[in-house]
């Protein structure tokens, strides 16, 4: 793979922000995604995290249909 110039940066103002960084299978708090921001959780439809449902290096891998993450974020209210 090329080394690409592309410069990804983080904007400003956010109103969500989630990051899979540093997460580990093996953490005690593996189970436990959370939005810095507002503090939204993820629930996860399974509870073992393994080398098929869990982290890997700094990503969420999800195998099979019945495995999901549901991130408990809703930008546009109810009311609008």
């Amino acid at each position: 793979m090329a080394r690409s110039s592309f410069n990804i940066v983080e904007t400003s103002g956010l109103a969500f922000k989630i990051d899979a960084y540093g997460k580990s299978n093996s953490s005690i708090d593996s189970n436990i995604w959370e939005d810095s921001i507002s503090g939204a959780q993820t629930t996860f439809s399974f509870s073992t995290f393994d080398s098929s449902n869990g982290w890997d290096d700094n990503s969420l891998t999800l195998s099979g249909e019945n495995n999901y993450a549901i991130i408990n974020y809703c930008p546009i209210s109810s009311s609008v």
